[in-house]
This record gives C-alpha cells, sequence and structure tokens, in this order.
C-alpha cells in the first residue's frame, strides 16, 4: 500500500520535484519513515511506482485521506479532518506542466494520462467546506469513466451519474472494523473492507 502503485496514473517522477510546487498542501508532507529508495524521498502520501507503461510515476497512496496530525505529530490511519478540497490545485499542474519532447520514452503519455484523469473527475471533487473529502464522488467520478465489463477508460463517460455533493469524513482506520457498514449506503457489509 505505501510502497507499491495501485493507482495507475500519476506524475511521471521526472516531473515531480516541478510538481510540488503546483499541488499546493497535496505534497506539504514529510517522507514516511521505514520507506526506501524513492518513496523514502517523497511525502508519506505519495508512492513511487512503475505501471504498465514503464515510466516511473508518482501518485497518491491511501495516507492522502488515511493519515492525520495530532498534537504535530503524524498518525497513520487517523483520518485527514483538515484537508482542504475546497481548492484542488491540480487545475494549476495540469495548466502548467511542460509538454515537450524531450521528455524519455513514454513520459509524455504518462503526462497525458494523468490531464485527462483529473479533467475528468477534478471538477467532481470541489468541496464547499475544509475537512469534509470528495471520496465517494471520486469513486462514481472514475466509475463513470470505465467499461464495467472491461474496466477500460473512456475520455468520455459511459455513465451519467446525478449531479450531487455527497462528502464524507474519513474514519479512522481502527473504528471501521467495529461498524457493520461504512459510508452513507452502508456499503462494505462482510467484504474484505469493512473487516
Amino acid at each position: 500500500m505505501l510502497t507499491r502503485g495501485y493507482i495507475t496514473c500519476g506524475v511521471p517522477y521526472v516531473l515531480f520535484g516541478l510538481a510540488k510546487g503546483l499541488l499546493g498542501d497535496f505534497t506539504k508532507g514529510d517522507p514516511l519513515p521505514g520507506r526506501s529508495g524513492k518513496n523514502a524521498e517523497v511525502p508519506y502520501n505519495w508512492t513511487v511506482h512503475t505501471p504498465k507503461s514503464g515510466v516511473e510515476i508518482a501518485s497518491f497512496n491511501c495516507l492522502e485521506c488515511h493519515a492525520g496530525r495530532f498534537n504535530g505529530e503524524l498518525v497513520v490511519g487517523l483520518g485527514e479532518a483538515d484537508l482542504d478540497f475546497t481548492d484542488v490545485p491540480m487545475g494549476a499542474l495540469v495548466d502548467n506542466l511542460p509538454i515537450l519532447d524531450i521528455f524519455p520514452g513514454g513520459v509524455i503519455g504518462e503526462i497525458n494520462k494523468f490531464v485527462e484523469r483529473y479533467k475528468a473527475v477534478g471538477p467532481k471533487i470541489k468541496m464547499l467546506t475544509v475537512g469534509t473529502n470528495p471520496a465517494d464522488m471520486l469513486a462514481v467520478a472514475l466509475a463513470a469513466h470505465h467499461n464495467s465489463d472491461t474496466l477500460a477508460w473512456s475520455d468520455d463517460p459511459l455513465l451519467f451519474p446525478p449531479e450531487i455533493m455527497a462528502p464524507v469524513d474519513t474514519p479512522p482506520w481502527w473504528r471501521v472494523h467495529k461498524k457493520h457498514g461504512v459510508f452513507y449506503n452502508g456499503m462494505n457489509r462482510g467484504d474484505h473492507r469493512g473487516r
């Protein structure tokens, strides 16, 4: 979860130093102790990995929402109660990433993939209040762009869910196993996420 990639798009690592300046609070954290290699150099909420494209990328990990500070100390598993999604700075990143043909291999393809994914979900994750989390809306926005049989990405939405804002409060991991169901719809009953 913290050393391997499960999110298949991100910022090409060769551009991560530039991207950090454009991502604001999303790259504010210190490295997480105990990680090695390039993961020891990026904030705790990012993971460096290589997807099928072969281009090394940095992408968010679970700790983007599931690590918070208490008395100034980072607590892994604590919901991030003061994360600010009222201004999602990825638009600044998308608008300012240099699209040059000087990058090696598939870097341009990874940049374009990141840009297209952001264009699809970015407007859906902007919140009205600091501390609310767009996780459920992000999941719906991503699902709307995936073929339900093959899970292949579509730049155009394949589903048109209603335009609603349903923010969540990220619970601490240690409390989730005590619930019969999670989130507004009571999902995760009996599966790996609700135990």
